[in-house]
């Protein structure tokens, strides 16, 4: 038994941890020592500390983090990890590979280290594997020595990966040829490079008993913005003169320009992958204007600063939206879509009380009408609400749409930023492209329309809620942008500058909200990178993901094309990606049309 104190992890040489890994590690430890009882069981320490390797941040490793990510391949991963695993404070026979049989050395530790010292270096290997795969983690099966209990393989097994025991002494797997191969989800050679020299770098300063480039890149970094910086104050700072400075960089194969790029790069990049604003970076950099700094960063990186970030997404700081969202923000559901919710529950609510309750506000009632009266209803025109409903919509439709409806206005925002029309375009869209592409694809599945109508309403509701609650983050995302992100893109910069895209609000306020369960859940799910839903909820996930991939792909080609363009260039892809025929998604292209003349002409100018 050991007591909980601050020499629980006594056993764990974190002294060869980088400087910012071992901080981190210690703050991790802090968090699990106040909520962990005084006294522990060698079993519970060591859970505690996988947990701890398995809690860190990729930007907790310091540069070796991002650079494993951007690994072309599992392979190229391997070699990387391997060259570079002593800055991770790993023994140099931590790992070791033979043809086709990997193995981690978890049983002979030098210097004494026990079991939870090799736990928790198994738990740094693991992190950094999930990182780099994210939600689609390789396929090994990783041969866990059966001392490590059973309380260990449930943990990590509970985060995706695939293991039993064994009664060898090591943690083996198995490593073929198409393994090695598999692709990493961002590979970027240029990042790589990046953050291999940094730490090329450090390994070279770190083996140099006196090092004129460290020192010089300690100076570069003192300066903000770094921009202000310059050979002859570098060399005033060390106290050596201009010549000196010049011939010493070259005597150690670099020069003052080379190690301010690289300072410089560095700095861009982690600023980006932390989350931080272009406006943010751009002024620290000593840029005079935030376009100035997106020229030279495309120039470099061949991608806007913006794209550069939505592709990092995964690099969030995985904060609880509790955290991020006060609940006090989110304003109560408003009364008439309460009462809605209450009819939807009641089998035995009459269509003469759903129309009379609609009835009640007139521009309410305009709203429903326009909708049903659009071209993508078709042809038929009502004129009342039970009208409407009885030759058009139907209750459900009607119910979901003026639960949309209201629920969208319950939130204030600044229309001179947030897009209304766009909001709505998509919102309505792919509603009505779920429902047919479920009677298309799942035509033994009508039940699940209803649903799937209001889940696609209410799939971007998530944005009103981001631009309520988080203003100045979105007003920096939208300003920056400049429209050029797909929806997708969106959410990745989202997830990465706020830690909540616009698909996990949605699904945190149809919780909250208490949106009935057979939406709430779809939205939830849809939110999931890795769906873990069965049977028919599968099915309709699918579907709202296939409506929102068509709406994406139209989208993609639709600013600048006519719609016979639209359909011609959008089709082939699309089927490749959906499954969908090519009439099928020319009709879906006719009604993004439709509908967009009707939000722009009509719909907006009605409510907004």
């Amino acid at each position: 038994m050991l007591t909980f104190d601050n020499n629980t992890f006594e056993s764990i040489n974190f002294s060869k941890l980088p400087q910012n890994l071992r901080i981190n590690v210690q703050k991790i430890i802090n968090q699990r020592r106040a909520q962990a009882p005084q006294v522990l069981t060698d079993a519970e320490q060591e859970f505690i500390a996988l947990d701890v390797a398995m809690s860190l941040k990729i930007h907790d490793f310091g540069p070796i983090g991002v650079r494993l990510i951007c690994c072309k391949t599992f392979k190229d991963w391997l070699s990387t990890f391997i060259k570079h695993k002593n800055i991770l404070g790993l023994a140099e026979n931590f790992i070791q590979h033979e043809q086709n049989q990997c193995w981690l050395t978890t049983d002979s530790l030098p210097n004494g280290e026990n079991q939870t010292q090799a736990i928790f270096n198994f738990g740094l290997f693991l992190r950094l594997i999930k990182y780099s795969f994210g939600e689609n983690l390789p396929a090994i099966y990783y041969q866990v020595p059966i001392k490590f209990g059973p309380k260990i393989l449930s943990r990590l097994s509970a985060l995706g990966f695939t293991l039993n025991n064994s009664t060898q002494d090591n943690v083996r797997f198995k490593i073929s040829e198409k393994l090695l191969n598999l692709p990493l989800p961002d590979a970027n050679d240029k990042v790589a490079k990046v953050f291999e020299r940094d730490i090329l770098r450090a390994i070279s300063i770190s083996t140099s008993k006196e090092s004129l480039i460290a020192d010089t890149i300690e100076v570069i970094k003192t300066f903000s913005p770094p921009g202000e910086v310059n050979q002859t104050e570098v060399a005033k700072h060390l106290c050596i003169s201009e010549r000196t400075l010049v011939r010493r960089l070259q005597q150690d194969g670099t020069s003052f320009r080379e190690i301010f790029n690289e300072v410089r790069n560095s700095q861009a990049l982690s600023l980006l992958f932390q989350g931080k604003s272009i406006e943010y970076i751009s002024a620290l950099q000593g840029f005079s204007e935030r376009a100035t700094f997106e020229r030279a960063f495309k120039k470099w990186q061949g991608v806007t600063p913006v794209a550069m970030q939505s592709r990092f997404a995964r690099l969030n700081n995985e904060t609880a939206l509790t955290d991020i969202i006060n609940l006090d923000q989110i304003p109560n559901l408003p009364g008439v879509a309460a009462r809605l919710l209450q009819m939807i529950r009641d089998d035995e609510a009459q269509l003469g009380e759903l129309a009379s309750l609609v009835e009640q506000d007139p521009v309410l009632v305009a709203k429903v009408l326009g909708i049903a009266n659009s071209g993508a209803f078709g042809h038929l025109k009502a004129h009342t609400i039970k009208g409407a409903v009885l030759t058009i919509l139907g209750t459900q439709k009607l119910q979901a749409l003026v639960l949309s409806l209201v629920s969208t206005n319950a939130f204030k925002v600044d229309k001179n930023l947030f897009d209304y029309a766009a909001f709505w375009h998509r919102a309505l869209c792919v509603a009505n492209y779920a429902v047919k592409i479920n009677n298309l694809v799942n035509p033994n599945q009508p039940e699940q329309n209803d649903a799937l109508y209001l889940a696609g309403l209410l799939h971007n509701i998530g944005h009103l809620v981001i631009a309520s609650c988080l203003p100045k983050g979105n007003r920096q995302i939208t300003l920056e942008s400049n429209k050029e992100l797909s929806f997708e893109q969106l959410l990745g910069i989202q997830s990465l500058r706020l830690g909540i895209n616009t698909l996990e609000a949605s699904a945190f306020l149809v919780k909250l909200w208490k949106i009935p369960d057979s939406t709430a859940d779809i939205l939830v799910q849809l939110s999931i990178t890795k769906r873990a839903v069965v049977d028919t909820m599968e099915v309709t996930v699918d579907t709202l993901n296939t409506a929102c991939i068509v709406y994406d792909e139209i989208e993609k080609q639709a600013a600048n094309s006519s719609n016979e363009l639209i359909t011609s260039q959008v089709g082939l892809e699309t089927k490749i990606k959906t499954g969908l025929g090519l009439k099928a998604i020319s009709q879906l292209c006719d009604e993004y049309q439709l509908m967009w003349e009707f939000v722009k002409n009509t719909f907006i100018g009605q409510i907004h």
